[in-house]
């Protein structure tokens, strides 16, 4: 976060020496100038709020391939409104030592029956103080299964109840993908010098 901070004021500082040396080189008028003062400190006001505002949103990028379930809130679709459903994860990235990593992030993914069932088991597992791993593995669109070669996924959309947390492939034509829970392994850790 710190980083994008210190990026975003780089940037207003650019945008401000280059307002600053046109309207100290140019010919406009001097209210057109003061104008352009005005409305661009305006502008980093307004973006300011806008950033801030967006803190704490679920992105709605893919969810890592492997996470520690933090919790999550599903939210069913609603066809009297037409509003879709979405399932929300509160996760933290698991390393290649099992062991979480970075910041907890909140990710947003489209609503399928058999993940929220899932996300739901998972959830009550965590309420009741277990630790709960996510993994994400990609489905092949071409009908298998991409940590599975053998296995071949046969109508996607039809049997995707049967093969766990999957979702719509219309919804997501690029990357489809299907979600399992289990329990969190054990970390990796370095083997020990003998004393």
């Amino acid at each position: 976060m710190t980083e994008t901070v210190f990026a975003l004021t780089g940037a207003y500082i650019v945008v401000g020496l280059l307002l600053l040396s046109l309207n100290l080189a140019s010919r406009w008028r001097w209210w057109i100038k003061v104008g352009a003062v005005v409305i661009v400190s305006a502008l980093y006001l307004g973006t300011f709020v806008g950033i801030e505002s967006l803190l704490g949103w679920p992105s709605p990028t893919t969810l890592p391939s492997r996470f520690q379930l933090l919790y999550g809130k599903v939210v069913e679709p609603n066809k009297f409104t037409s509003e879709v459903g979405y399932i929300y994860l509160w996760v933290e990235v698991l390393d290649e030592n099992n062991v979480p990593s970075g910041l907890p992030r909140a990710y947003q993914v489209p609503y399928t029956d058999d993940l929220a069932h899932k996300v739901l088991t998972a959830i009550g597992r965590v309420e009741d103080g277990e630790l709960v791993a996510g993994e994400v593995s990609e489905i092949d669109l071409n009908g298998r299964d991409e940590d599975d070669p053998d296995k071949e996924n046969i109508e996607l959309e039809e049997d995707q109840d049967e093969q766990g947390g999957g979702v719509d492939v219309e919804l997501f034509p690029d990357n489809p993908f299907s979600v399992d829970f289990g329990d969190m392994p054990p970390p990796v850790l370095p083997e020990k010098d003998v004393i």
